[in-house]
């Protein structure tokens, strides 16, 4: 078991169908259950006196672009503590990751630990009607499929695509970029200039290339 407030509520969509937005306009749920809570009565020992208070506990929720760069669960010792202990995920339905390629992936890397053997204290928990185990073990792929979503294959064909064209620098050429960044001072102006005489020298060369 762990403390409400070190639990953190993910949700895959900034704009779900169904939305409630609170005094807080980062708090987005999907929809609202409403859960009826009784108001609690407590009597002193003595009998004299009593209070009467809601058993509410202060949680948080936000979207997981929001989450990112920030990680729930413990952590090796003498490293900083993650703020929070454990969170709790609704993926949505498959066909929104597909649309969203690395959105899941995002969420479950935010865990620093997905628990032990016995599947016990995990870092992350999942909740929502559209989640399965196959969702985090097929991550990226298509829903009964074994093929990437098309988004993904683009993206890979877009990395190879850089790498084929990528030459690599010699160490002693590198140096010397380096060494150029550091004592070389560039105004925006004269940064703009560079720019816009470049660009126009590439549109020049491709009209001729055209006209040929």
């Amino acid at each position: 078991m762990v403390a409400a407030d070190s639990v953190f509520y993910l949700f895959m969509s900034d704009t779900p169908k169904k939305r409630t937005r609170f005094s807080n306009p980062n708090l987005i749920l999907h929809s609202i259950q409403p859960i009826p809570i009784p108001v609690l009565n407590v009597t002193c020992n003595m009998g004299c006196c009593g209070r009467s208070y809601l058993p509410l506990t202060l949680a948080y929720a936000r979207t997981i672009h929001k989450f990112q760069g920030l990680s729930a669960g413990p952590v090796d010792l003498g490293k900083i503590a993650n703020m929070y202990d454990c969170i709790v995920c609704d993926p949505d339905q498959k066909r929104f990751e597909g649309t969203n390629i690395g959105l899941l992936y995002t969420a479950v890397s935010r865990a620093t630990t997905l628990g032990d053997s016995a599947g016990l204290n995990s870092a992350i928990y999942f909740k929502g009607e559209h989640f399965k185990g196959s969702r985090i073990r097929q991550i990226g792929k298509k829903a009964h499929s074994i093929c990437d979503y098309e988004d993904i294959v683009r993206r890979k064909r877009w990395v190879a695509h850089l790498k084929e064209r990528t030459k690599p620098i010699k160490l002693k050429k590198n140096t010397e970029i380096l060494d150029w960044s550091k004592k070389t001072r560039i105004t925006y102006t004269t940064l703009a200039q560079r720019t816009a005489n470049y660009t126009s020298s590439r549109a020049t060369k491709k009209r001729k290339r055209t006209a040929i």
